[in-house]
């Protein structure tokens, strides 16, 4: 039999018209501070209806490869379809990728790269790595899906990498599609909710992530200046409640470039000062300890509250 000559590397974005400034912002960061890894990677885009002005302006700030992505079912049920769309799904295409490239890495809008991220992929050693959060595996889902230990860490999917030394990975799209339709009704992270499953169902030893390569600006026990990712995960995010410059700059260049304005965000002061006010505890050693245990103490009781809710 032929061997299969495949490509090296695809980095996976999925975004649709109204977030293509995230998209712009996020692969203008990878570009200015992952130059490694950018230089070496196809980069992939899905979506459903980003328009052809905006593929041509992103085009002309990165070299994107734009592809049509369907749900293969009625997606209705889905909980968390009032605040997220069909797209977190198109992470499950990433195993599909396998088949073309010996290295998937897919990524979500909402980050800045802050540092090279070159070393994910040898990082990689399982054929899936992940970093983990501070949730429980049943953060994920609003009832009981039985056969799985719900009190098992979370793996947080915003950043996402596999090589085709996974096993069976011909498989896992249509088993993910099948599994998210099915628990549609119990689900609240969409992606994330399958993927962690996925690993107890298939007995899959992830590849565990620093967290510095997933790191929430105002949520996560890590230091923004330690982040080689940051992540704003969440409602609140770089455009509404977490300003950062470096953002904001980027967003510039997309605008310059002809690209569409972000519609109004709402904003909210108290969240806006939390996430300064944590910016600069960083600096003060004892009093960042002392953020770091309330930080764990809040996600212990998240966690507690997703156990009985299941």
């Amino acid at each position: 039999m032929a061997t299969v000559n495949k490509k090296q590397l695809a980095i996976v974005f999925a975004a649709d018209n109204r977030h293509s400034f995230a998209l712009a912002t996020a692969l203008l960061s990878l570009k200015e501070n992952s130059p490694k890894l950018f230089a070496g990677a196809d980069i992939i885009v899905f979506t459903k209806d980003i328009s052809e002005e905006n593929q041509k302006v992103l085009n002309s700030l990165v070299p994107v490869t734009f592809k049509n992505f369907n749900v293969p079912f009625n997606p209705a049920n889905l909980q968390m379809l009032q605040r997220y769309t069909c797209l977190c799904m198109a992470r499950y295409e990433c195993f599909n990728m396998l088949n073309e490239y010996k290295n998937v890495i897919s990524f979500d809008i909402d980050l800045l790269f802050k540092k090279e991220c070159e070393n994910i992929l040898k990082l990689n050693k399982t054929g899936i790595a992940m970093a983990h959060d501070d949730n429980i595996v049943a953060s994920n889902f609003c009832g009981e899906v039985k056969g799985f230990n719900f009190k098992k860490q979370n793996y947080n999917t915003g950043v996402f990498a596999l090589n085709d030394s996974l096993p069976g990975y011909k498989d896992l799209a249509s088993w993910c599609f099948i599994q998210t339709q099915s628990l549609a009704p119990k689900i609240l992270w969409i992606d994330q909710s399958i993927i962690n499953i996925a690993l107890q169902n298939f007995k899959f030893k992830a590849s565990t992530l620093p967290r510095t390569y997933n790191v929430h600006p105002l949520l996560s026990p890590v230091k923004t200046g330690d982040a080689y990712i940051l992540h704003t995960m969440g409602v609140n995010k770089f455009w509404n409640n977490l300003p950062s410059f470096a953002w904001r700059r980027y967003y510039k260049q997309w605008l310059a470039a002809g690209g569409t304005p972000m519609q109004p965000q709402n904003k909210r002061l108290t969240v806006r000062m939390l996430y300064l006010l944590k910016l600069t505890v960083e600096n003060i050693p004892w009093l960042w300890d002392v953020i770091k245990v309330m930080i764990r103490n809040r996600f212990k009781k998240l966690n507690e509250e997703a156990i009985n809710r299941g």
